[in-house]
Formats: C-alpha cells, structure tokens, sequence
C-alpha cells in the first residue's frame, strides 16, 4: 500500500530494468497506477521478461554442493521467466489494474559481450548468491554456473573460443500505460 501523501501525484512514472525484481507484479502495477494523477497519468516500463542465467541458476542449484546456498532460486526468477506469452499477460494485467490505454510489446533481443569473459564477470558482479558462498568457492561455484548455462544454450565449452565475441539472447518488455 501507498502511503497517502504519494497517491495521484505524478503525471509519469518510468521503470528501466527493475520490475523483474518484484515477484508481486499486481501490487507494482497497482502502485504505479495509484501513484498517477487519476486524469492525466502515464507510465513507461521496460524490464526483463527472461534470460538464459535464471536457468543457469536453476541447473546449478541442482548440483548438491551449490544448493544449500541456492535454496531460494525460484523466489529471485523474473515472474515471465517460463511464461510463453508474457506481453499478453502483462496487457491483461494492466487492464485488469484500471489502466484504459496501454501498449505492451515483447520484443526478442541480443546482447553481444567482447568476448565470453566480460560476460562471466558481469554474470559474477549481479550473482543474488555469491556473497552466501565462501570466497575460497567462488570460482569454481561462477565455472559450474558458466558449465550450466552453456549447456542451456546447447553450447559446449570445449566448442568454445572464450576471447571471441559472446552473444547472449534474451526477451524484454516494453509497456506504455496511460489513465484516461
């Protein structure tokens, strides 16, 4: 819930890569709503709808010796990781919410790293389960999480020429949102 002094204030709200955080996605569509003027307010949200590393984290959550400090993966997936048609939902749930002209679109992307090892410590530095690992493992815990995606992405390290250029495909939503 809102706090009173936030309700209908703002004639826009915008969300770049957060929402996919926020496990509630009625209670965040329910608050952007709410903090818009009632007449006039609009909103822009783009977030991650899914990407490979989530399943690279359920896989290596299944190796024994990663679990116990990945016991919680499933509460940290983007709410559209496994839905098939995430715009579509996500256009219902802004109508079920009141917003009387939105736009969402799902839009299938590709980010390209430099090579593979840019991509391994940008996967390292946004890890939600590093800091429970003992620094001694962390190593070897982001190997068996790079094993993992690979395998996700029907790659085979062996394959691979770690210096070349590294593309990572991924799907993100776009959504406009007006009050009417």
């Amino acid at each position: 819930m809102l706090p009173d002094n936030l309700q209908h204030q703002f004639d826009h709200v915008v969300s770049f890569y957060a929402l996919m955080w926020v496990q509630d996605q009625r209670q965040v569509l329910e608050n952007i709503f709410n903090l818009l003027r009632p007449t006039s307010g609009d909103c822009l949200l783009v977030f991650l709808a899914s990407h490979p590393i989530y399943e690279a984290y359920r896989m290596t959550r299944a190796i024994s010796k990663w679990s116990k400090y990945m016991y919680d993966v499933d509460t940290i997936l983007m709410p559209y990781q496994d839905v098939e048609q995430p715009a579509e939902q996500y256009a219902d749930l802004m109508s079920q919410v009141g917003f009387s002209k939105f736009e969402v679109e799902l839009q299938q992307k590709l980010y390209t790293y430099e090579n593979f090892e840019i991509f391994r410590a940008n996967m390292k530095a946004v890890n939600p389960f590093i800091n429970r690992i003992p620094m001694a493992l962390h190593e070897e815990y982001i190997d068996d999480l790079m094993l993992m995606l690979l395998k996700h992405m029907n790659l085979r390290a062996e394959d691979m020429d770690f210096k070349a250029k590294f593309s990572v495909p991924y799907r993100l939503i776009v959504a406009f949102g007006r009050k009417s």
